[in-house]
């Protein structure tokens, strides 16, 4: 899947799209947390969704001033949290990391396209850069754990 957030050509635009990408992202990651057999997994997912409350809070007090009030996940969450409830359907905890690993490679994307704008303001670019740390970190991890299994954890 590919996402349009962070390719927005205004600034109260792009907060509120990235504002919507991690309430998407907090919806998938509730739902992996809760399907994820094994505890050391869902542990560590658990973290990682704690870094999208982080994300969610700076990008509001940024977007708020502006006007940029998203107040929830958009149509997309229906497509970020179904992968993971077909994986978990057909799958095991592999299946589940392997479906929000393509959910975080969308997350990176989105912070290195808007990391590409040159309309950030110094606030939204540290945010930004934060949050693309923080996403690589994520896929990062949960690809070697869909791949390694319980030795990944």
């Amino acid at each position: 899947m590919v996402t349009l957030a962070g390719t927005q050509n205004d600034l109260k635009s792009l907060v509120a799209a990235l504002i919507k990408l991690e309430y998407n992202a907090l919806e998938a990651y509730d739902e992996t947390v809760k399907r994820l057999e094994y505890p050391d997994f869902s542990r560590q997912v658990a973290e990682f969704r704690e870094d999208h409350y982080q994300h969610l809070d700076a990008l509001k007090n940024i977007g708020d001033p502006l006007g940029a009030d998203v107040e929830g996940p958009g149509p997309k969450s229906i497509l970020t949290e179904g992968k993971i409830k077909i994986a978990d359907m057909i799958g095991d905890d592999k299946a589940i990391l392997t479906a929000m690993k393509t959910n975080e490679y969308e997350t990176v994307m989105a912070y290195e396209n808007a990391l590409r704008k040159d309309f950030l303001t110094m606030e939204l670019r540290a945010v930004c850069e934060k949050g693309l740390s923080d996403e690589r970190r994520h896929r990062d991890w949960m690809d070697r754990a869909a791949k390694e299994g319980q030795r990944a954890a």
